[in-house]
């Protein structure tokens, strides 16, 4: 008998669930009902709100500084993509922090230009940040990006770069060192060229005024070794000259910045519709809480 009872105390019927969801679609109803009302009521508050929220977006966009954006592809050829981004996140910083007789000094140019310099930044060529870049992989191309108040300094800005980064205490003992060494490699391959060109041609002297057979050679001389030797250091040569023509820097400037004709800015549609969209929620808060206190009272 207990346990009919209690069975039946847990029953759930029909009409009892049927009744919860009424009460719910009760209470959404007269929630829509009161946002509605509130709106209508206030109609007028939001609609200033709107109004101030668009003309705000406006005053925003008026006032506002509009920037000259090109970018720069370079190759490194030492180091890794991210410790270059790592030297130019420092310019960037002196920039943030408005940091411009620094700026101006690390660069090498005038403070009035340094003050031009809105933003530098280093990113890979699909525009992805290089701070977390792991590849450890030389002579691989990279982009730096600018934002600048006045095109006129972009060229100037363009060598300072480039020269600021190849001429870091680090980069520039590694290239010297690396120089030197070439140079003396250099030196070596031509003296040794040279000896052996005075060697070819006394050879094809002895050739043209010897009577013997052209086709005889003496163990101890191949005159083909000489030629053989000869394109060897030639080879070396010519890969020297290589390394100094693109990799004597620590990074070199395979497209330079390209001059915009005119400014850059936040497209004013957007900034509009923030503003609407802005003003309107403000209004639309505030007839709330003036609805509610209504009630209230």
């Amino acid at each position: 008998m207990a346990e009919s009872n209690n069975s039946s105390s847990d029953y759930i019927s029909p009409e009892t669930i049927k009744g919860v969801f009424l009460n719910i679609f009760s209470l959404f109803a007269t929630f829509i009902s009161f946002l509605f009302s509130s709106i209508k009521h206030y109609f007028l508050l939001i609609i200033l709100f709107v109004i101030a929220g668009l003309l705000s977006a406006y005053a925003y966009y008026s006032f506002s500084p509009s920037y000259y954006k090109t970018e720069m592809i370079v190759q490194h050829n030492e180091l890794t993509r991210k410790t270059y981004h790592g030297i130019i996140e420092g310019l960037n910083n002196l920039i943030a922090s408005e940091s411009y007789s620094k700026l101006a000094t690390e660069l090498k140019i005038t403070e009035n230009s340094a003050r031009k310099i809105g933003l530098v930044e280093a990113v890979s060529i699909n525009n992805e940040p290089l701070a977390k870049d792991t590849s450890t992989k030389k002579i691989q191309s990279f982009k730096i990006n600018v934002l600048l108040s006045d095109n006129t300094i972009i060229d100037t800005l363009q060598l300072a770069l480039v020269k600021y980064i190849n001429s870091t205490p680090f980069l520039h003992n590694l290239k010297e060192g690396q120089k030197k060494i070439y140079s003396e490699q250099l030196s070596y391959i031509e003296k040794e060229l040279e000896r052996l060109d005075t060697l070819k041609e006394k050879y094809n002297r002895y050739l043209l005024t010897s009577k013997i057979s052209a086709t005889f050679y003496n163990n101890d001389f191949d005159p083909a070794g000489i030629y053989k030797q000869s394109i060897k250091l030639s080879n070396q040569k010519e890969a020297i000259l290589e390394w100094f023509n693109h990799e004597s820097e620590a990074i070199s400037v395979i497209d330079g910045f390209k001059t915009p004709s005119s400014p850059q800015s936040e497209k004013l549609r957007d900034i509009l519709l923030i503003g609407l969209l802005s003003g309107f929620l403000t209004g639309f808060f505030v007839a709330l809480i003036l609805s509610l206190k209504k009630l209230t009272k």
